[in-house]
């Protein structure tokens, strides 16, 4: 275990520590503002995916060959599909890495060709000498339009007059909506006359400007000292909105001093981003700060921004501290919406969560769900709103927030989550940020429950989140086969992709299966059972070693007239490790409603015996790995401290016991005054005397 553990942990150390970025990181945020304007050269890749890290080189070289290509609208850009899950359905990403072109904001085709820097580079030069051309000719279309014009070169599309002074007032040359600003503002430079409109219009993104005190700014990227005076100056957002990287440390942890190097390069990296600190939880002046922030392991990280504080497991490498950093800082917490905004996204996503809050609403509670939604980096949003309407229509009151879960354009919550508003009239510093603390554990434990959608394929990026996730839930697994995806060589997305050569009438069932879905939500929400259930397809054919070797089930090849005949329903229980392929009759559970909801109900009311899952020898590792986790928790300090206590009472109680019951007769007659006439050879005192009752009493014994 030990091994496995070491080895474990030098593959995620491998997995981080190779470098994947160049060019422009784009994230949900940015990416339609950014691509508005120019030809964009898009990688789509997975920090995890083999492939990605062995084009990482190729996608470098290629973006610093290609650097020249900027003055003629070239631009390169990469989206982390990991991060950014989202954004990456919304691009139907089918495989990574995969590369896409998009010209002024339009999709122009995905790239196909060789992976060598050579290739690539052939083909962008081509793409990007005709786009020239053909931005050229309109510029000088323009330029011509009017003969009375002078013969300086034109303006460019959205730039003003000399009238204006050179500023520019379009609204392709702001800035994009985004964490951190930059210092170069729309306008503060006089217009440059360009040989390419489409170079104009570019937002700046080179540096990060200081948008704080110019004491609480880090522009040389040192790490920065923290104590108790300037803690509130560099960690409230009022007087510091930049971010910070804060380590915890003492000066007896030998690996904090083993970190000094890399801590210091981390600083340098972001230097641009914002602030990166250290601080001394050994020194006296700084014990409450720490056990405010419940320092107790060192060093720990902890990320600070705008209110927010997501902290930091993963490897201890710069290039993996980093890329965290700037995903928590790209990451919204959470997006503000109208009811309007709220129905758009209801018919877009599949499934979104919603913080539903009110002006009663504690702050800390919206910065628990905020720290939630920063630590996923952009894999999960977090909507909220204020609306009544919104409130009405899923019949709530305003006087609690909720968290809500909406999936497949279900109009009302398929599950929400009452937070604690009462728990908000504590006093102290020390109690909000604890109350905090588990608010934010108990939100984020809930969403990753729920973060599944209705009949969404069964693939590696939500196999752990179904099988693995530690919660009470149930997962309705429909192994079905005769269905082609474009995904399913690597099942990467939980949306519903475009399909080719697949069977309408298995199509049709996994739609039907959909509609079973939502009919047994509302049968829990009328009988008040809230029993989470994931409802999930698999691609039997693609998956089949795997179902045999976790259920034991084969199924025959497919068939075309009855995709039922080559499918099977499979109820599983991860939580206890058993699965269900039976109704409580005895019959396998059939395509069918009523046959799916009875052994739903059977397994609700505990009258099902399950089947523990996997081969023999996981069984056996599953049964040892839950006696160790008993053995584990008797053994820890208060349930030893509860078996002593258990112990002493029990032994009193037998020594008491056992006091009374050994001076039996002899105690008693030994307290009796003794007679002249008693001897060795009288008889034994009778019952009754035993007892002090009169030796004359007749009993029914004489």
């Amino acid at each position: 275990m030990v091994v496995l553990a070491a080895l474990l942990s030098l593959l995620v150390r491998g997995v981080m520590g190779v470098q994947l970025h160049a060019g422009d990181q784009l994230n949900e945020n940015s990416f339609d503002s950014s691509i508005q304007h120019g030809l964009w050269f898009i990688e789509c890749y997975s920090p995890f995916c083999p492939h990605c890290k062995h084009f990482a080189p190729t996608w470098i070289e290629l973006v610093d060959k290609m650097k020249p290509r900027q003055l003629d609208g070239l631009n390169m850009g990469q989206v982390d599909c990991i991060a950014q899950g989202d954004l990456c359905i919304r691009l139907d990403v089918d495989y990574y890495p995969q590369m896409k072109l998009y010209e002024d904001g339009k999709f122009i085709e995905s790239y196909n060709g060789d992976k060598k820097v050579e290739a690539i580079a052939a083909y962008l030069e081509q793409k990007t000498e005709a786009y020239r051309s053909t931005h050229h000719q309109q510029q000088q279309q323009q330029q011509y339009t009017d003969p009375a014009a002078p013969a300086t070169p034109a303006p460019v599309q959205g730039t003003p007059s000399s009238a204006d002074d050179g500023k520019t007032h379009s609204a392709s040359s702001t800035p994009p909506d985004t964490t951190h600003t930059t210092t170069e503002q729309p306008g503060a430079h006089p217009h440059q006359t360009l040989e390419h409109p489409s170079v104009s219009p570019k937002k700046p993104t080179t540096t990060a400007t200081p948008t704080g005190p110019a004491s609480t700014h880090n522009p040389t990227g040192s790490v920065v000292t923290l104590d108790k005076h300037n803690w509130h100056a560099y960690t409230n957002p009022p007087s510091n909105p930049l971010p910070i990287f804060i380590q915890f440390q003492t000066a007896w942890c030998k690996e904090c001093r083993t970190l000094a190097p890399v801590w210091d390069q981390v600083a340098h990296l972001l230097a641009k981003d914002g602030n990166v600190a250290v601080l001394d939880c050994e020194a006296p002046e700084n014990a409450d700060i720490c056990r405010a922030e419940h320092a107790v392991q060192f060093p720990s990280f902890v990320m600070y921004h705008d209110g927010t504080k997501v902290a930091y497991s993963g490897p201890k490498e710069a290039s993996s501290m980093v890329e965290f950093a700037r995903k928590t800082i790209a990451t919204p917490g959470s997006l503000e919406i109208s009811v309007r905004e709220f129905e758009d996204t209801l018919q877009k996503k599949r499934v979104f969560f919603l913080l539903l809050h009110s002006s009663r609403t504690p702050l800390w509670i919206i910065k628990a769900v905020e720290t939630v939604g920063k630590g996923f980096q952009g894999s999960a949003v977090i909507l909220k709103s204020d609306s009544q309407t919104l409130y009405d229509r899923q019949e709530l009151s305003n006087m609690k927030a909720y968290m809500l879960v909406f999936k497949e354009s279900e109009p009302r919550a398929w599950a929400k989550l009452e937070l604690e508003e009462d728990a908000g009239t504590g006093t102290g510093t020390v109690g909000a940020g604890e109350r905090q603390q588990k608010l934010g554990t108990a939100i984020r434990h809930w969403m990753s429950v729920h973060s599944i959608g209705i009949q969404a394929e069964l693939g590696p990026h939500n196999l752990h989140r179904l099988f693995n996730s530690g919660a009470r839930k149930l997962v309705v697994l429909s192994c079905l086969s005769g269905i082609v995806t474009s995904t399913a060589s690597n099942n990467r997305t939980s949306s519903v992709p475009a399909v080719d050569h697949s069977n309408p009438k298995a199509l049709l069932l996994r739609d039907e299966i959909r509609l079973w879905a939502r009919q047994w939500r509302l049968s829990q929400i009328a009988r008040a059972v809230d029993i989470p259930i994931d409802w999930v397809w698999v691609n039997s054919e693609v998956w089949a070693e795997w179902l045999y070797d976790s259920y034991g089930i084969t199924l025959p090849p497919p068939s075309a007239e009855d995709p039922t005949k080559s499918s099977s329903i499979i109820i599983v229980d991860p939580q206890h490790h058993v699965f269900y392929l039976r109704q409580e009759n005895g019959r396998p559970i059939a395509f069918l409603p009523a046959s799916v909801f009875q052994t739903l109900l059977a397994i609700e009311m505990n009258k099902l015996q399950g089947s523990l899952q996997g081969s023999l020898a996981s069984r056996i590792a599953w049964r040892v790995q839950r006696l160790k986790h008993s053995l584990r928790m008797v053994t820890e300090p208060q349930w030893i401290l509860f078996w002593m206590v258990v112990v002493g009472v029990a032994g009193w109680w037998y020594k008491r016991r056992a006091g009374r019951s050994g001076g039996g007769y002899g105690g008693l007659s030994s307290s009796m005054p003794a007679t002249a006439s008693s001897s060795s050879s009288d008889p034994k005192p009778a019952f009754a005397t035993v007892f002090g009752l009169a030796s004359n009493v007749p009993l029914k014994a004489d």
